[in-house]
């Protein structure tokens, strides 16, 4: 993953879901490791200038969806 520049609020969004076939799909049940403090995406920034700012962001919220879509 890159980023063009570091965005004030970084929303990140993980498709959990796989396909067994046409109709029905499966929760994928491995763990994420999040840090909830201090994620640095310094090195996914292409822009040099961005990087000079920081690109450090804190969890905020989490959102789990449980059940058929």
């Amino acid at each position: 993953m890159t980023l063009s520049k570091c965005p004030d609020i970084l929303i990140i969004h993980l498709k959990r879901f796989e396909w067994n076939n046409v109709f029905f799909s499966d929760k994928i049940n491995t763990n994420v490791s999040f840090p909830v403090r201090g994620l640095d995406m310094f090195g996914h920034v292409l822009d040099p200038e961005q990087r000079l700012g920081g690109c450090t962001y804190d969890l905020y919220a989490i959102s789990n969806h449980y059940g058929r879509m």
